[in-house]
């Protein structure tokens, strides 16, 4: 499943992988995530990712507290330390260490390093106005694969060149949208591109994927997408083929996502079973506050419903307990963490009770 990120007016897509410490950095720091309400729109569009392994935090949030340890869906334990400028130097993970640094260049530039306990490094440079102009990856020092970003003058980046000579040019209309990517192997031969078509809103509505050989172009993919009067996705459609699909093309592949009258997502349709899973409906309080997930599951023949994971709160709105049922098929196999706040306000520990004998703990410090 693809994941769709709403930025500067329109959606781009990027597929999950294994995240990395230098990923979680950058969602921590990133501007996107400054404003709550866009971090609401990935939670509420994304809830089935699991938050990736990281997690979502605003700059303010990270400026007050300060998280030095969490566990994460698996149970693990993560731990954090920082410098005196709130940021990340060190995550510690099942007994494996990542350090990371910041170096200052003498054109204002940031170059960041991680280095993962097997002392590999990745690096990542980032200009004055914040935009990302190298990133390397050093392995153990005795080679290296680096990647230059350029840009054009309203900042949105204009190329990718590999450390082979490969390379990945983009286009954009007036509106600042890209409408064309274009990709070249090490030779300078045009072997991929993708076209963007927009509505009159910026939305992307289209992208066509190309293949290229002998300069003639055969598309290969279809990305579909549909949003309400309000700007919502509401359908997401990816489909493998040459032809142009038709609208019975689009609906058999379709994704679609369904709000409640407050804007809330209310539930996401699967064309196909995914794991077992038809649907996810999302159940919220007279207050907004999401109480459940439910999901519609398959299995031998049968449809049931079952609660994939359930919310309680405080007074104040707080989430208090959050139990994940692991086992989806099962109706006692749950887990679940009841969340105590101090009194400013931050996470105090969660305690596993899921039959551990000793609470996990979540604590976290003041700046």
């Amino acid at each position: 499943m693809d994941v769709l990120v709403k930025s500067h007016g329109q959606m781009q897509r990027d597929r999950p992988s294994e995240v990395s410490a230098m990923d979680c950095i950058r969602i921590m720091y990133s501007p996107v995530m400054e404003k709550r309400s866009q971090r609401s729109v990935l939670e509420q569009r994304l809830p089935e990712m699991e938050r990736l392994s990281c997690s979502y935090m605003t700059k303010k949030e990270n400026r007050q507290l300060n998280e030095t340890t969490k566990t994460d869906g698996n149970g693990d334990q993560i731990s954090y330390a920082y410098d005196d400028q709130n940021r990340v130097t060190e995550i510690t993970q099942g007994g494996q260490k990542t350090k990371v640094s910041y170096q200052v260049n003498s054109d204002e530039s940031t170059t960041t390093s991680v280095t993962d306990a097997n002392g590999h490094v990745k690096q990542e440079t980032a200009s004055a106005s914040g935009s990302v102009t190298t990133t390397s990856d050093l392995g153990d020092g005795s080679e290296s694969i680096t990647i230059k970003y350029t840009y054009d003058d309203h900042g949105n980046k204009i190329s990718e060149v590999y450390a082979n000579g490969a390379k990945k040019t983009y286009e954009y209309n007036s509106r600042n949208l890209v409408v064309k990517t274009q990709s070249y192997d090490k030779e300078g031969t045009k072997t991929l591109i993708s076209r963007y078509r927009y509505d009159d809103y910026g939305q992307l509505l289209e992208m066509t994927d190309y293949r290229v050989s002998s300069e003639t172009e055969t598309a290969y993919r279809y990305t579909e997408y549909t949003y309400d009067q309000r700007g919502r996705i509401t359908a997401f459609a990816e489909i493998s083929q040459n032809a142009q699909p038709t609208a019975d093309d689009i609906k058999v592949h379709q994704i679609q996502y369904t709000y409640n009258e407050d804007g809330n997502l209310s539930q996401v349709s699967y064309p196909i079973t995914k794991d077992g899973i038809q649907s996810l409906s999302y159940i919220y309080d007279e207050n907004g506050w999401l109480q459940e997930i439910k999901g519609e599951l398959h299995s031998k023949g049968q449809t049931t419903e079952k609660v994939l994971r359930s919310y309680t709160y405080d007074v104040y709105g707080k989430v208090k307990e959050i139990k994940d049922y692991r086992n989806r098929y099962a109706k006692k196999n749950g887990r679940s963490g009841k969340v105590y706040y101090p009194k400013y306000g931050g996470i105090d520990k969660i305690r596993d009770l899921s039959g551990k004998k000793n609470p996990i703990m979540l604590t976290y410090r003041r700046k």
